[in-house]
């Protein structure tokens, strides 16, 4: 314990940027071995969006975002959802005459799932030494997510229940219906909230510290390390939220990244290697009585969520004195989470790997002034950012605006 509480306070006062899960956010004065001279400051505002519509399975392939929840039904699921005792009866007789087994198919469900996302940061830095600068990031983001409704029908099992419903004089649910109720009991079983045709949240995300040490530079190359400690400010996550948008958030995160650069006349050759250790951290989920029934309120469980390595390498080409162009490629890998008993079955627990490519635009105004090393300008940075490839990690474009400002 002591050895832990001296590494919190070290990096309480050298702490950096961290991402868990397979985020890539950093502005690109974070994804550089060059440091702020002493005395600059530098303040960031971005803006960004993305739409997610699709995610990387295990096994690397492409499904729907809501591919997960995909279930089939039996005949035999069919007549248990039979409220009474005349439904069941009249399903039942339908199967006999056309011989149908009560294990073979009847129908399948899922959900369509989109999420769209506006994310805002903030961020701070500040050239304490000539060797030596520290700030921090502040994220915020409004995350709509639109769940619709799938059912699929076998065409003996649609013509089964219409021909049943034209029997009765009463009112009967036609297969959709039965279906889309047993979706909903099965949903509530595994512990999961209503399920929301569209929610719109406001996300406080965790704030991170940031710190960076020029510890070699020549008039061609420069290496610096860069220390991380993201403070868990974000509201723990509840995993009873269906379609949740998970961020691995809520705990403390620490690691080390290093950045090694090269300059060959315009272009700036940029190698980058990092590794952040996330601690455990309490989620919520929902509690059920003796008799399945669900509890109001949450309870807290631990989860230990996989530590996080990538590697990267980066090239900007100034274009002129103005306008400077850059390409990144980043991979990360991250371990699988670890949970105790009692969260939901259809949490995603294994590993995860992205890989993502980003094009950044950066265009400075012109009228810089500088005075001791210290510039006062402003930067205006256009960011594209697409994955190539993945493992358990969504499938996304984002565009984001960046403006800088140096005094």
């Amino acid at each position: 314990m002591a050895v832990r509480a001296l590494f919190i306070f070290f990096f309480l006062f050298s702490g950096a940027r961290s991402f868990a899960e397979v985020r890539w956010n950093e502005s690109p004065l974070w994804r550089s071995a060059q440091v702020l001279p002493q005395g600059q400051h530098r303040w960031s505002a971005r803006v960004g969006e993305q739409t997610i519509k699709n995610r990387y399975d295990q096994q690397g392939e492409t499904v729907p975002l809501g591919g997960e929840y995909t279930q089939k039904w039996s005949w035999g699921d069919l007549v248990n959802a039979q409220t009474d005792k005349k439904g069941q009866d009249e399903i039942v007789q339908y199967m006999k005459r056309k011989n149908i087994s009560s294990s073979e198919e009847a129908a399948s469900s899922g959900f369509g799932i989109e999420r769209d996302e506006t994310n805002f940061d903030f961020s701070w830095a500040y050239g304490m030494t000539s060797r030596w600068m520290f700030g921090f990031y502040v994220p915020f983001s409004r995350i709509t997510t639109k769940v619709r409704s799938e059912v699929s029908v076998d065409a003996r099992a649609a013509e089964g229940f219409k021909s049943i419903s034209a029997q009765n004089q009463e009112d009967h649910k036609d297969i959709e219906q039965t279906v889309r109720e047993m979706v909903r009991n099965e949903v509530a079983r595994q512990g999961f909230r209503e399920i929301p045709a569209e929610r719109t949240q406001w996300i406080w995300g965790d704030v991170s510290l940031l710190n960076q040490f020029l510890l070699s530079a020549s008039p061609d190359s420069r290496w610096s390390l860069q220390q991380v400690l993201r403070m868990p400010t974000s509201r723990n996550p509840s995993l009873s939220d269906f379609a949740m948008a998970s961020r691995d958030e809520g705990q403390i995160d620490v690691g080390l990244s290093s950045f090694y650069e090269r300059n060959f006349g315009p272009t700036l050759g940029i190698l980058g290697l990092g590794y952040v250790n996330q601690w455990k951290g309490p989620v919520r989920v929902t509690e059920f009585d003796a008799q399945g029934s669900r509890l109001p309120g949450d309870k807290e469980v631990d989860r230990d969520l996989g530590d996080v390595w990538w590697a990267g390498i980066e090239s900007r080409w100034s274009l002129s004195s103005s306008v400077r162009l850059s390409g990144a490629y980043r991979y990360f890998h991250k371990d699988a989470d670890r949970w105790k008993s009692g969260v939901p079955a259809l949490v995603t627990t294994g590993k995860q790997e992205a890989h993502l490519a980003r094009m950044v635009v950066s265009y400075a105004f012109s009228g810089a002034e500088k005075h001791f090393d210290i510039e006062k300008k402003w930067l205006l940075n256009f960011q594209l950012q697409s994955d190539l490839a993945g493992v358990n990690s969504d499938r996304f474009t984002s565009g984001a605006l960046e403006l800088q400002t140096y005094f």
